[in-house]
């Protein structure tokens, strides 16, 4: 069973890995558990960590972040995951196309700030909002 306080970052980029685990560090519930720099990496340590929470670079190299999040959604159901993605696609578009992960999109823009954010789940349709 995964632990409220565990936390998986996937994500190509050790600046955003780092400003992302700096704002779990702002709560006394979330822990950066590991880091990964690829799509196998984030796919084996979810399976080891099992993570409650997992943030997921769509552009992972050596298995994309799709596929990633698929993989950790098939061994940890109860797996939050947050997919990101730098670029101007909205995350209504997004949560369209992801059909059976269920979480959320963050779009992030160059300085690493999350513009967007969709709830997406297969049991509902993406409720978009804009990020604070």
């Amino acid at each position: 069973m995964s632990s409220p306080q565990t936390t998986l970052i996937a994500h190509r980029d050790l600046g955003v890995r780092r400003r992302i685990g700096h704002c779990l560090q702002q709560h006394d519930e979330a822990r950066v558990v590991r880091e990964s720099v690829d799509g196998l990496t984030t796919c084996a340590i979810a399976r080891l960590e099992l993570p409650f929470l997992v943030f997921v670079d769509l552009a992972l190299p050596h298995h994309c972040g799709w596929d990633s999040a698929r993989c950790v959604r098939h061994h940890i159901p109860t797996c939050r995951i947050v997919l990101l993605m730098e670029g101007p696609l909205s995350g209504d578009l997004m949560a369209r196309r992801m059909g059976g992960i269920g979480g959320n999109v963050g779009t992030w823009n160059r300085e690493g700030l999350v513009t967007h954010l969709a709830d997406f789940d297969d049991r509902r349709a993406p409720r978009a909002r804009q990020a604070a």
